[in-house]
């Protein structure tokens, strides 16, 4: 038993070597977090860094409340272990804005508290994308050109 707790602890200690080894070195960094506008009708998470396999790295916005016009209800409903919600937008590091019209998680509504207002006019800038607040909502590209508007009112994917 005490030659087994030897080895997991080698172990341990071998790989708490190699992961600070290769944080420091900034491989496996990995970024995410939340921001909103200040009137906190629009909630966004992202994810992105060089720890993300890019397919994976996206802008995410949810509004909170019902969109005008709403977004469509998916052909045959939503899938499995989701839930229609009709009011959140996501623009992936390639590809175009789309709609996301069914959830299985919170999203952007993740961590409230956790959002950093982003005062009207300024721009975040994160990886491959941006999001700009206005009073009109929060418009999120890639750095493709690609993305999305969220506002209660028009809405639009790009």
């Amino acid at each position: 038993m005490t030659g087994r707790l030897l080895v997991a602890a080698a172990v341990t200690a071998a790989c708490a070597v190699m992961f600070s080894a290769s944080a420091g070195a900034g491989l496996g960094v990995t970024h995410s977090g939340y921001i909103k506008t200040p009137s906190r009708s629009v909630y966004c998470d992202y994810l992105y860094g060089r720890g993300v396999v890019a397919k994976y790295r996206y802008v995410r916005c949810g509004f909170r409340g019902k969109l005008s016009p709403q977004e469509a209800k998916p052909k045959g409903g939503c899938p499995k272990d989701t839930d229609y919600v009709g009011n959140r937008m996501q623009v992936m590091q390639k590809g175009r804005g789309q709609t996301q019209p069914c959830a299985g998680d919170a999203g952007p509504f993740g961590d409230p508290s956790a959002a950093v207002a982003l005062p009207y006019g300024h721009t975040w800038h994160g990886g491959p994308f941006s999001c700009k607040s206005s009073r009109q909502g929060m418009t999120c590209t890639s750095s493709g050109g690609h993305g999305f508007h969220l506002a209660k009112r028009g809405w639009r994917v790009f």
